[in-house]
């Protein structure tokens, strides 16, 4: 710990000498009896100081929770000896917070030690090492302090917080296990698809009755089955946009987690690409502990500035299966990126685009010039929008006024739409 020099001390020690030299010169004994406290309690305060040997320990409750939960975070503080005054500041990252009420407190530190509680808030999603403190301790009559960081290496993981959707895209090709997508194909399942003439070796309880009655012979029923599919999440890592409360990353983090969790729960196989400065990718599969990994995956998800431009070639083949949907979360402004959606779609990819729309996240000023420049920004914005939908890739675009489910359920429609008008 370092000792610091109070105020009280610096004016201590400038009030005994001028009160001995202006003895000396006025020749009376009454300013040296005036200044004669102030040098005993420099003398005692001095003598009695003594650095103090304190110790940390920071323990967590819970190691993973959910944006807006509470984890508890118990500090301990030992030391050898009494302290009369021990002020104790816990330092947060950038994300964490704790009460005003909680954030310092001054003790009175007994030798056994103490242990202090605070209620640590998780405002945002993220991986973040806490339990860091600043102690300060005061030595007798406040002439010295001694300070000390004591760092503490508690991992406290914040899940971003799901929000259900009830419908999403859907992948044209299906695989060989079963799932909630429906397949093109006609075999066993519970989609009705269309009726054909008995022939010999089909199961009774596919006869349709009401149709073999009508036709004067013996009629089956098909089915569509019911299989999985696979569904590749393309998290745009190059840039994002940071307004007050929420930047454009934070919006891209949770439309992916959220749309994850609903194609894990349909029995479908998830891969994550985080394609960027860094290049990050999840293989794809299928359970609840791939929705866990995805989400772990999530949290490590930053930005790295990079002017090398990259291309889908350096993505690992075996990440993106040939029938897989590709799902693209971007505020689309790196360059890179947008290049990246036309190239998948040319090599036969079924994509599809998110825009987080990056207007929300700049402070349009009210001169002509910066009115000027959003506008031409909108029309070029606008103008990749077109390109995407002329070459067949549904394309929509969040707002802080919609909700992730309206999102996919215009993403839905459009892929229909497209799907029939290149049928």
């Amino acid at each position: 710990m370092r000792s610091f020099v109070t105020p009280k001390l610096a004016a201590y020690a400038a009030a005994v000498p001028a009160g001995l030299i202006t003895a000396l010169f006025t020749g009376r004994i009454e300013p040296l009896l005036l200044m004669l406290p102030f040098l005993i309690t420099l003398m005692l305060g001095l003598l009695l100081a003594d650095v103090p040997d304190v110790r940390l320990q920071a323990t967590l409750s819970r190691s993973r929770i959910q944006e807006g939960d509470v984890a508890d975070l118990t500090v301990h503080i030992a030391a050898e000896s009494d302290l009369q005054r021990c002020d104790v500041a816990l330092l947060l990252p950038e994300g964490l917070g704790v009460p005003q009420r909680e954030q310092s407190v001054a003790l009175v530190l007994p030798s056994g030690g103490y242990g202090l509680t605070r209620h640590v808030r998780a405002d945002r999603w993220g991986a973040y090492f806490i339990g860091t403190s600043l102690v300060r301790c005061w030595a007798p009559f406040d002439l010295l302090v001694w300070e000390g960081t004591f760092v503490q290496s508690n991992e406290l993981r914040v899940y971003p917080r799901l929000e259900y959707l009830r419908v999403v895209p859907s992948p044209w090709k299906t695989n060989v296990l079963a799932g909630n997508e429906l397949a093109r194909t006609r075999a066993e399942g519970v989609e009705f698809a269309d009726v054909r003439a008995f022939v010999p070796g089909d199961a009774v309880r596919r006869i349709n009755w009401r149709v073999s009655a009508r036709r004067g012979e013996l009629a089956v029923n098909q089915q569509h089955p019911e299989r999985n599919g696979d569904v590749v999440l393309f998290l745009d890592t190059f840039a994002e946009l940071v307004a007050a409360t929420r930047s454009s990353l934070d919006v891209a983090v949770h439309l992916t987690a959220a749309l994850a969790h609903v194609y894990l729960e349909r029995r479908d196989r998830v891969g994550v690409i985080g394609f960027g400065g860094e290049l990050r990718w999840l293989e794809p599969d299928m359970g609840s502990r791939q929705l866990l990994r995805i989400i772990e995956a999530l949290l490590d998800t930053r930005v790295v500035l990079t002017y090398a431009w990259k291309t889908v070639t350096v993505i690992p083949s075996r990440v993106l299966p040939p029938s897989s949907l590709l799902i693209a979360v971007s505020p689309l402004l790196d360059e890179r990126f947008i290049k990246a959606i036309l190239d998948l779609h040319a090599r036969g990819f079924q994509i599809a685009v998110v825009e987080v729309s990056p207007f929300h996240f700049v402070d349009a000023e009210s001169d002509r010039v910066s009115s000027l420049g959003i506008r031409l920004w909108k029309l070029r914005r606008g103008l990749t929008a077109d390109e995407y939908l002329r070459r067949g890739v549904p394309f929509a675009s969040w707002t802080p006024d919609r909700s992730a489910e309206s999102i996919v359920m215009e993403l839905r429609g459009m892929q229909r739409w497209l799907r029939i008008a290149r049928a």
